[in-house]
């Protein structure tokens, strides 16, 4: 009898954290997946990009009271469908998956990469009532239940892909803006109108601009927004000059892939997963807002070195050393499927890296 496998995605980097996990066990013959996911437009144009049938149970709200509303009806929603599926586990970063679990036989994997600090619902309501909770080893957890490895959710999607600046045929840089409209963005900020103007400004003086935004943009720059599938969006930032912005997840996704990397919000310095990647490889750099004059100048400074590219360069390649293809984690880890959790919890980095090191990569993960 093949083993049910439940990916739920809430948010477009679970799409990537999952892509190549999904694909893998479609073509595993012992093996049923599901996928589910909210009605939001940029999963399922990702979804129908990759070819990946889903199911849309529940809907996404904005402001507490509204999420407060979707989880309740996703909960239920979701708890009929892994009941008539039988699902034996579920793989997700967010809160349904994990009261489901409560009262069913399914099992329930979270993987969550942002601090405990930040995300008080997902520790007080999803990490308790899950199976694990996976987590990169830079991230200290309140739980018993976590699973440190050492990886980012990133390296599951990006870390085969390579910096393609040299091969670049016209200059150009990229801003991303985020709504701060998630549970964990309550009394967060990010870019001003004003630091916006100036940032466009100053990039506009090394290339083109383009502006991928989360918010509505105002007619000023909507003739900067790009206009590409988001299937192709990694790819683009592969190529950028550099990639600045309030976003968390972009700034990472570009660090990953060897792009100078820019954030600016009131998270910065907060968040253990870009302060690795700043502070050990030297792939990012974060700034607050009342320090975006200092960001300007940090970013004047990199494209004026020569020979930042070579460090940065050097950082990528011991960052792919030391961290492991987290897709590859995944999918041993489902494989193995009796895990001796207690002693994994105990696992060093070397023991990871040995335990993921004799998979033979297959196309889904190496894309």
């Amino acid at each position: 009898m093949k083993r049910k496998i439940l990916f739920d995605l809430g948010h477009p980097g679970h799409f990537h954290l999952f892509k190549s996990a999904i694909l893998y066990f479609k073509k595993h013959p012992k093996y049923q997946v599901f996928v589910t996911t909210r009605n939001i437009p940029m999963i399922l144009s990702l979804l129908n990009a990759a070819q990946i049938e889903y199911h849309i149970l529940g809907s996404k709200r904005n402001g507490m009271l509204g999420k407060l509303f979707s989880v309740i009806e996703t909960d239920i929603q979701m708890l009929f469908f892994v009941l008539k599926n039988k699902i034996d586990l579920g793989l997700h970063c967010g809160i349904v998956l994990s009261h489901v679990s409560l009262i069913t036989s399914m099992r329930s994997w979270i993987f969550d990469d942002d601090d405990d600090e930040v995300e008080p619902l997902m520790v007080h309501f999803s990490h308790p009532m899950s199976e694990v909770v996976f987590t990169p080893n830079c991230i200290k957890r309140k739980t018993k239940k976590a699973i440190y490895y050492p990886g980012t959710h990133e390296l599951s999607y990006l870390h085969n892909v390579l910096d393609s600046n040299e091969d670049l045929k016209e200059k150009y840089s990229i801003v991303r803006l985020v709504a701060f409209n998630g549970h964990h963005d309550v009394g967060h900020s990010g870019l001003s109108d004003a630091q916006l103007v100036t940032l466009v400004s100053r990039l506009e003086s090394i290339g083109k601009v383009f502006i991928t935004s989360e918010k509505p943009l105002t007619e000023q720059w909507e003739k900067y927004r790009i206009s590409i599938s988001p299937d192709k969006m990694h790819g683009f930032m592969s190529a950028a000059l550099v990639v600045v912005g309030d976003s968390q997840t972009m700034i990472s996704e570009a660090a990953t892939m060897g792009v100078p990397a820019f954030k600016c919000n009131s998270f910065a310095g907060a968040l253990s997963v870009p302060n690795m990647l700043e502070r050990d490889f030297g792939l990012c750099f974060s700034f607050k807002p009342n320090q975006f004059d200092l960001m300007i100048q940090s970013i004047d400074q990199v494209l004026d070195d020569s020979i930042f590219r070579e460090k940065m360069v050097n950082g990528l390649h011991r960052l792919r050393r030391e961290k492991l293809n987290t897709s590859i984690l995944m999918i041993r880890c489902i494989e193995d499927w009796e895990l001796d959790f207690s002693r994994m919890s105990q696992f060093t980095s070397e023991e990871w890296l040995s335990l993921c090191s004799n998979f033979e990569p297959c196309q889904e993960i190496s894309q």
